[in-house]
């Protein structure tokens, strides 16, 4: 992807959720691609199982729940493990945390954590922040609007 060319993977459980959030990532992005996290039989994520997630490749930027339908049914890959993944394959990440999720991500120059429910303010102040642009990177780090 070029500058003007952004890429993100919007990963959410809830549609009505998953839409407004892409909505919103579209004002720093103008490619933006949706997955429900792991879904059903065995609520696996590809990603993580095959090392390598197809609709990541063009995502410059990936917005993810740490509340998937693996986290409230304890089965399959959590968040958490989905995180690690894109982390790890170098994919710069706004992880939504709530407060009753187990684990809690320290923020870093690849991760920025917002309270989820996201608010537009903040969701695309830290999608900004992660991909460089130097007028929205101050206080992007902050959960809320």
């Amino acid at each position: 992807m070029t500058p003007d060319r952004r890429g993100a993977l919007i990963v959410e459980a809830d549609p009505v959720a998953r839409k407004r959030i892409g909505s919103w990532i579209g004002q720093a992005c103008s490619e933006v691609l949706e997955c429900p996290g792991p879904c059903a039989p065995d609520y696996g994520c590809i990603g993580v199982r095959e090392g390598s997630c197809p609709l990541s490749v063009g995502a410059d930027l990936v917005v993810l729940s740490l509340r998937l339908a693996s986290d409230v049914l304890q089965r399959g890959t959590p968040g958490w493990q989905i995180l690690l993944h894109y982390v790890s394959t170098g994919k710069r990440v706004v992880a939504l945390l709530g407060e009753d999720d187990p684990v809690r991500p320290l923020p870093d120059e690849q991760v920025v954590v917002i309270a989820r429910p996201p608010g537009r303010r903040a969701l695309v102040g830290a999608a900004r922040a992660l991909l460089g642009d130097p007028v929205r990177r101050e206080g992007s780090r902050r959960a809320g609007d």
